[in-house]
Parts: structure tokens; C-alpha cells; sequence
């Protein structure tokens, strides 16, 4: 038989995959903090100054956070992770967190230190220089690190009577940039990414590294749709949103980073104010009640514009294609499916008893019962999922229906085009 696994419908695949987090097969380290008494489970704490009192819980960020006061005293205190395995991610790991700073201009030394010997040495991959701010991302490559196991995150502070700093939101996953939340726009086809507080040219940055731009705002509705999905968080509070729009190129004149036509804006009163040369980055002001266009400066956090500055990456989805070669009896068949996003989860089902239809939790698939599956398949960093067959001698002439399902990263579903091929 032309399998090597199976289930007994396509809609029970399916829903075994969606009881998995949309990230869970890249990350590899999440914490929140929110685990009470702290340190949470895995971590340690290690105090090599004179003082005592080290990291604790404290109220910022999302909820409770990882915190170290200014305390009096000589403090060398390390907050250390887990042990965190690598192995599945083998060409590029990155570790991100949310980050708040108090009273910087008297830090000592905040850093994010590397053990890969169980915490006998460490390795300072990052000395923060951060000002005081409620809120900005940390985002760190540890591709360096990538396929091994054991590796230990330490945040170090050091300082005596010094600063304040938190941290939260730890994740270690193979994504470049810090995403907090996805979301799929069916108006425009398009996949719109939630990034965490930066300046405009770092969410940019990111955009682009995620195949996209910063959001692109063709209409009301289209601003109507970023605001109810990413202008509020759990509890209700505004965010500050940037766009892709800039006068970057010609003072006064605006236009879209990813080339679009300026069909539309809707300017907060008195906006765009250009109260100097460098306002170039156009936001969804937080403080405006219809979360209207303010342009500013490029800056990660602004209590004129309400806080946190999060980006919006606006992604292109390109309708994902199916297609089988080389289905010859005694030979190797490759199952292709291109045009997915990158870490899509995709999943080839067959069968050899007809066309159907059959009514499973995600529409009509053109294939009747039984239904079986290929291995679940990752889409790589070019958005293709890939799968080589042995086909049997003993299928010589047997039709093959065959169809796959594409579950986005956020949950969504797509059933791409089906096929009817004749074994060779």
C-alpha cells in the first residue's frame, strides 16, 4: 500500500494537530513568569553578591514579570533558565523577551549570558544598553547554538543601588522577529503579524524578514480590521500601532514602504504635524479614539501617542499548490506543496477509492473513505513542503485521489487542489 501512516479521516488528523500550540513545533523554551512562588520551575537563581534579595516577582509587562530592584548592596545575581534543547532547531534559533528599564542612568550592567557546560561558565552575548522604558523587545540570535542541547539562558544584573529591570514573555523559538499575535485578513488574502515594541525601522526590519512590509492601509475597513484585531490587549488597553506609511524620501510626501498607491489616509486633527525634520513614520495613535494617523519620530515608546509602539507586518498569502511527479510503481514519487507560509503545517491525504465528496470539519474533500496521510510536513523558509514516496510495483495502474490541508500557523485552514493520478 502506498502509506506510512494512518488515520481514519482527514478531519481527525486535523484535529489532533490544532490540539498542539500554532508555534509548538519551534519553540523550544516559553515562560511568562506568571508561576507562583518564583522562580518558576527550572529555573535558579544564583547570588554572588553580597546581597540577598536577587530576583523576584513583580507587577509589569504582561502580568507578573521576572524583577530586580536597585537594591542596596553589592548585587551579582543571575536569573538562569532551564536547560534548553536546540536540537529541534538546527539552522537558526533566536531568543526574544519583553524588557523594562528604570533608573538606566545608573546601571551597572544588565546582560544575557550563554552556558553550554551546565552552568560552570558563561558567555555575555548581550550587554544592554536599553534607556528606561515601560516596555521594548529584546531579540537575540542564537543561531550560534543551534541543533545542541543543554543550553542555559542567564539574565545577570550587577550593580550596587544601580537600576531596575524586568523581564517576561522569554521564548525561544526559530523565528527572527518577536511576534506576539497572527491574524488572517480574508478582505485582502493577506497575513497580518503582531511584533513587539520597537522603533519603526526595526519593525520594518522584521516585515521584511518575515516576506512582508509593515502594514499597508488600502481603506476604512482595512483600518477598521487592524484596530479590532491589534489596537487593544487582554485587558483593554490601547496599543500604539505603526504602518508602512513614510515621508521618508521627500519631506511631506507620504507613501506606502511596499510601493502601493496613498488611496487612503485619515490624519488625526492636526496631523501630520512634522513638528520636526525626523517625523517620518506614520502610527495608529493610541490616543486618538478612532486610533487615526500621527506621524513620529522613530522611537520604540512615546507617551504622546499612548506607550508602546507595536508594528503590524503585512504578509502576502499566496494560495498553496499541490502537485505529485514521478508516480511510477517501484520508483520514488515526490509529493510537493509550494506557496505555504513558513511553518505551516501541511497534510497530504489520499485515497484509492474514489473522488468523493466527503463532508469532514473543513469542507468538502474530494476523496472517498477510507482516507489516509502522509507524514505531517513543515513548510520550510521558502514556504514548500516536500515528501519522497517508494511506490510499490504491485499499484501498477490504480488511480490515486489525493488533496492536501494546509493549517496556518494561527489555526487557519486551507485545502488546496486536489489530483486524480493514475499510478505508472
Amino acid at each position: 500500500m502506498l502509506k506510512s501512516w494512518t488515520s481514519p479521516s482527514l478531519a481527525l488528523l486535523v484535529g489532533a494537530l490544532l490540539s498542539s500550540p500554532a508555534w509548538g513545533q519551534v519553540i523550544v523554551l516559553a515562560e511568562d513568569f506568571e508561576t507562583l512562588p518564583f522562580p518558576p520551575p527550572g529555573w535558579t537563581e544564583v547570588q554572588s553578591g553580597a546581597s540577598t534579595n536577587g530576583w523576584t516577582a513583580g507587577y509589569k509587562l504582561f502580568g507578573t514579570a521576572a524583577w530586580h530592584d536597585d537594591l542596596l548592596g553589592s548585587n551579582d545575581n543571575s536569573l538562569i533558565s532551564p536547560p534548553i534543547n536546540l536540537l529541534p532547531l538546527p539552522n537558526q534559533a533566536w531568543m526574544h523577551c519583553l524588557q523594562a528599564v528604570r533608573f538606566a542612568s545608573y546601571r551597572d550592567n544588565h546582560s544575557v549570558e550563554v552556558s553550554l557546560d551546565g552552568g560552570i561558565t558563561f558567555q555575555i552575548i548581550h550587554d544592554d544598553v536599553e534607556g528606561d522604558t515601560n516596555m521594548a523587545s529584546l531579540d537575540l540570535d542564537l543561531s550560534s547554538y543551534a541543533g545542541l542541547n543543554g543550553v542555559l539562558l542567564s539574565f545577570r544584573y550587577t550593580g550596587d543601588n544601580a537600576s531596575e529591570w524586568w523581564v517576561d514573555e522569554v521564548v525561544v523559538n526559530d523565528i527572527p522577529g518577536n511576534i506576539l499575535q497572527t491574524e488572517n485578513n480574508p478582505a485582502t488574502d493577506h497575513s497580518y503579524h503582531l511584533l513587539a515594541p520597537s522603533t519603526w525601522v526595526q519593525a520594518q526590519a522584521t516585515a521584511e524578514a518575515l516576506g512582508g512590509n509593515l502594514i499597508t492601509i488600502d481603506d476604512g475597513a482595512e483600518h477598521l480590521w487592524a484596530v479590532q484585531n491589534f489596537g487593544f490587549d487582554a485587558t483593554g488597553a490601547r496599543r500604539a500601532l505603526w504602518t508602512g506609511l513614510n515621508d521618508l524620501n521627500t519631506e511631506g510626501i507620504f507613501e506606502w514602504v511596499d510601493g502601493s498607491s496613498v488611496s487612503y489616509v485619515n490624519w488625526a486633527p492636526g496631523e501630520p504635524s512634522a513638528a520636526s525634520a525626523d517625523e517620518d513614520y506614520v502610527l495608529l495613535d493610541a490616543t486618538d479614539a478612532q486610533f487615526r494617523f500621527n506621524d513620529a519620530k522613530n522611537i520604540n515608546y512615546g507617551t504622546l501617542v499612548g506607550g508602546a509602539l507595536f508594528g503590524i507586518a503585512e504578509v502576502y498569502m499566496p494560495t498553496p499548490v499541490y502537485s505529485i511527479s514521478n508516480l511510477v510503481a517501484g520508483s520514488t514519487a515526490t509529493f510537493l506543496i509550494e506557496h505555504c507560509q513558513r511553518l505551516d503545517e501541511c497534510v497530504i491525504a489520499y485515497s484509492i477509492s474514489g473522488s468523493g465528496p466527503t463532508t469532514t470539519w473543513y469542507g468538502l474533500v474530494d476523496l472517498s473513505m477510507p482516507i489516509r496521510a502522509l507524514p505531517t510536513l513543515t513548510a520550510d523558509a521558502t514556504g514548500t513542503a516536500s515528501i519522497d514516496i517508494q511506490v510499490p510495483l504491485a499499484l501498477t495502474g490504480v488511480p490515486v485521489y489525493s488533496q492536501a490541508l494546509i493549517v496556518r500557523v494561527n489555526g487557519d485552514t486551507v485545502l488546496t487542489n486536489s489530483l486524480v493520478t493514475i499510478i505508472q
